[in-house]
């Protein structure tokens, strides 16, 4: 286990009423490990019908990592959301932050199916058919192992980088997602025009 894991996990042992677990994935799809994160909220083991919410971001350690989120001044967004479930404002949920970026973090794939070469030194992107990953291995893995306890809505929620992916599986999988909410998302058209209408801004 990376060291940067390993200290998230100690962090988060002392700071949650839920737990934080990492966890890998042997991907047939991109021919590498990835990493993704799961905070389990308190009362996990006797819970039905759970909700289930996908995190997404340039790196799946920055929803927990104060030193990858220099926005945040007190604690991270899952001590954030753990803190809420305690005080009842908000219900249980699973929370799933995925990997979908080299692991030094400096190539991004927004959960496409990547195309071209990349330089040996950029671990973590094997094959880079994140799409393929991300659709097809990671969220039917995280649902075969929490199928006792999920069963209530399925949200999907991006910021920035994560904002692209949370869009585009809201666009591909109709119906898959309760809801989404994208967050100072990030589109890939030069100036935000859309290049098949002249003159047009979204």
């Amino acid at each position: 286990m990376p060291a940067s894991t390993a200290n998230i996990l100690k962090r988060h042992a002392d700071s949650l009423a839920g737990s934080l677990v990492a966890r890998r994935i042997r991907s047939r799809a991109l021919r590498t490990a990835k990493p993704y994160f799961v905070y389990e909220p308190p009362g996990l083991e006797s819970a039905r019908d759970l909700p289930i919410v996908y995190l997404f971001r340039g790196h799946q350690r920055e929803w927990v990592n104060m030193h990858e989120d220099s926005s945040r001044r007190s604690g991270t967004a899952i001590e954030d959301l753990d803190q809420r479930i305690a005080d009842g404002k908000l219900p249980p949920v699973i929370a799933v932050m995925p990997g979908l970026n080299s692991a030094n973090n400096h190539i991004p794939s927004l959960g496409i199916d990547m195309v071209g070469p990349w330089a040996d030194r950029h671990r973590g992107l094997g094959t880079g058919r994140f799409w393929q990953y991300l659709t097809s291995e990671l969220i039917p893995t995280v649902e075969r192992h929490y199928a006792s306890r999920i069963g209530g809505d399925r949200f999907a929620v991006g910021f920035s980088l994560g904002g692209y992916t949370t869009s585009l599986l809201a666009m591909k999988m109709p119906g898959f997602f309760s809801a989404v909410g994208i967050y100072d998302g990030l589109f890939m058209w030069p100036d935000n025009a859309d290049p098949r209408v002249d003159g047009a801004h979204p």
